[in-house]
């Protein structure tokens, strides 16, 4: 006679595979896809493992979310891990020109993927972690909710942080401070954090 537990444990083992599938999908170590999917590296080991059951939300943004990122990699283009990646390695190295470039880089990249409306740009919904430089994750953080709100979707969780690290000024080689502050943009000017509007746009 069949258990009757053997429905639910057969619905478990969907759930864990589908989780194990949605990591390898995510291209991210373990402990970095349950950061993104904002839990804990001990949490989300024990849906991987089937001693406990993870909502259906939970469950479905980790597929979702693993899609955008896999969606990301055949594209080309970059994600928030990988961004946070390389403006970490420019900062250490106090190139902080370079961690621009590239923080641009991926606000470039995402806004191609909301103009285009693919999958990709779910990806953004990963958290990238801390740049261990709050005015940095201010800048980010605005720079990618700022994005989002252009194209009337709601912007990750992750960029509400960094709201409030007091003014922080990217140098202009043109403009001085006081200069730098006018012709800053009041959704980045809210974060204290002031970039001349200029310095924004890419080719």
């Amino acid at each position: 006679m069949p258990s009757k537990y053997s429905h639910a444990a057969r619905d478990t083992a969907l759930v864990v595979q589908g989780l194990q599938a949605a990591l390898h999908d995510s291209g991210l170590s373990q402990a970095g896809f349950a950061r993104a999917l904002e839990t804990s590296a001990s949490r989300f080991s024990t849906y991987l493992s089937g001693s406990t059951s993870p909502s259906a939300a939970f469950f479905v943004r980790a597929q979702r979310l693993a899609n955008g990122l896999k969606v990301s990699g055949q594209l080309g283009r970059t994600t928030p891990s990988s961004i946070g990646i390389v403006v970490r390695e420019a900062l250490e190295e106090g190139d902080e020109v370079w961690a621009f470039k590239m923080l641009l880089r991926g606000r470039d990249d995402l806004r191609a993927m909301l103009n285009d409306e693919t999958a990709g740009a779910d990806a953004w919904e990963c958290d990238p972690g801390p740049l261990d430089a709050p005015a940095w994750d201010a800048l980010l953080c605005a720079v990618i909710a700022h994005e989002f709100d252009e194209a009337d979707r709601v912007a990750p969780r992750w960029t509400r942080r960094g709201v409030d690290t007091g003014p922080w000024t990217f140098a202009n080689p043109y403009f001085d401070a006081d200069e730098v502050r006018r012709r800053t943009p009041p959704w980045l000017a809210e974060r204290g954090v002031l970039v001349a509007g200029r310095d924004l746009v890419t080719a």
